[in-house]
């Protein structure tokens, strides 16, 4: 069984982008934007959304290499899947659904928003996510268990 999702799509990075942004839009998101490489690579999306208690900014980054990785380690992926437009294309679409199903479950009442999207908040004037910051304090946290 292949371990990575959607890894056979053929929608363009811009086309998924896209949906992303009007996905956000029509949710009630504020300032939505893409962020790029310099190189012609959109490369991730940035956002805001009202949390009830004030307006948060959230950065989803579109990490390619990983899922590349993933495609070339794959036995079970034939090799015309495992370049990197189409870790790109994969990428992309997989942010889609993982924005969906996240934010369906705010919509359901399952969830606040901020706590969906919590680890891509942006929570710190470095611009730094608050998956960021839990990860650099985790040798402070996994030393204080000693």
């Amino acid at each position: 069984m292949n371990k990575t999702l959607n890894y056979t799509t053929q929608v363009k990075v811009q086309t998924s982008a896209s949906e992303i942004i009007s996905y956000l839009i029509a949710h009630k998101a504020r300032n939505v934007l893409t962020t790029a490489d310099g190189n012609g690579r959109i490369t991730g999306v940035e956002f805001q959304f009202d949390a009830g208690d004030g307006i948060r900014s959230y950065r989803v980054p579109i990490r390619v290499e990983g899922l590349l990785r993933n495609l070339q380690d794959d036995k079970g992926i034939p090799p015309r899947y495992k370049r990197r437009e189409q870790a790109e294309r994969v990428a992309w679409r997989t942010a889609l659904m993982w924005l969906k199903s996240n934010i369906a479950l705010a919509d359901a009442g399952m969830a606040g928003v901020d706590e969906v999207l919590l680890p891509w908040m942006i929570a710190d004037g470095t611009g730094h996510t608050a998956y960021q910051l839990y990860r650099e304090s985790l040798p402070a946290i996994e030393g204080s268990e000693r």
